[in-house]
């Protein structure tokens, strides 16, 4: 049986459920939207794994996935927490992927200004960290 790394699993399931919840028209990964995409939208970003246990029958680990969130609206302030919560509760309801046991440890989130572009934006970033454990 072929296995996936948890943080695939775990990222890919989070995908899942914030296209649920959005629309697979506002929720992307891989590379930063096109400049005529519009706001607000999630960007799936980082995801990081670090193994913590090998047994014979276990493997534990520790995987962060990083949500970033873009709103092109300054005074949207409550969409982009709106936003970053929604991600926060669709990462606390896995319990489980097609191979792993889940359980969301901890969140930091924070929302900064941002002139990278012509237009201010609010970006939103959100740390989810879970530990997984192989089934």
């Amino acid at each position: 049986m072929a296995y996936h790394d948890p943080q695939q699993e775990i990222f890919s399931t989070l995908r899942g459920l914030l296209i649920v919840e959005y629309g697979e028209d506002m929720v992307y990964d891989g590379g930063i939207p096109p400049l005529s995409t519009p706001y607000p939208f999630f960007y799936l970003g980082d995801a990081t794994e670090n193994t913590e246990m090998h047994l014979k029958d276990a493997t534990s680990a520790r995987v962060s996935v990083t949500v970033h969130v873009w709103h092109d609206d300054p005074g949207k302030r409550g969409t982009v927490s709106s936003m970053i919560t929604a991600a926060i509760v669709a990462a606390g309801s896995i319990t489980s992927t097609s191979n792993y046991n889940v359980h969301l440890l901890d969140e930091s989130h924070d929302i900064l200004p941002d002139t990278s572009t012509k237009v201010p934006l609010l970006h939103g970033v959100v740390t989810l960290t879970f530990i997984a454990f192989r089934r």
